[in-house]
């Protein structure tokens, strides 16, 4: 099934607002491009989504964690210090949005900013106890910032 670039858009964002209105209030999102292998004949490595709703764990400090993530090049500080609470992976198929997988990345990752972007400015209160929300590709720690409160 081919999915239209406006539905995978309405995923997201639905997604998203799924995540950020748990009930229990995830502080940290997390909006991962990430990819696997399909199980359709053919199409090989294709890119998905994974949004990811935390909260900071006692006592633990969510940006030193970042800073010793990025200084040693090992994601795994920042998940050490989350507990996490909603989650959606590899359900969000991105292929729509990167049609030229993996060549022009840039145009992909300019979309789901905008959607990112659009649907934080659309819903703000349903964010209010939101502190960050960085879109990044896995193993990359160029996070875009969506929203960027001391955590």
């Amino acid at each position: 099934m081919k999915e239209k670039e406006e539905d995978v858009l309405a995923q997201i964002e639905k997604t998203l607002l799924r995540i950020v209105t748990h009930e229990d209030s995830p502080e940290i999102v997390f909006v991962e491009l990430d990819t696997g292998g399909s199980t359709l004949p053919g199409e090989g490595i294709i890119p998905y989504l994974n949004l990811t709703g935390s909260n900071v764990l006692e006592d633990e400090r969510l940006d030193a964690a970042i800073q010793t993530a990025i200084e040693e090049d090992e994601f795994g500080y920042i998940l050490d210090v989350l507990d996490n609470i909603d989650w959606d992976e590899f359900e969000i198929r991105l292929p729509a949005l990167y049609p030229n997988w993996p060549k022009e990345t840039e145009k992909g990752d300019e979309k789901i900013v905008a959607c990112l972007n659009a649907t934080f400015q659309s819903h703000k209160e349903k964010f209010k106890h939101v502190k960050k929300l960085y879109f990044y590709t896995a193993d990359n720690f160029n996070f875009i910032k969506i929203i960027d409160k001391p955590a």
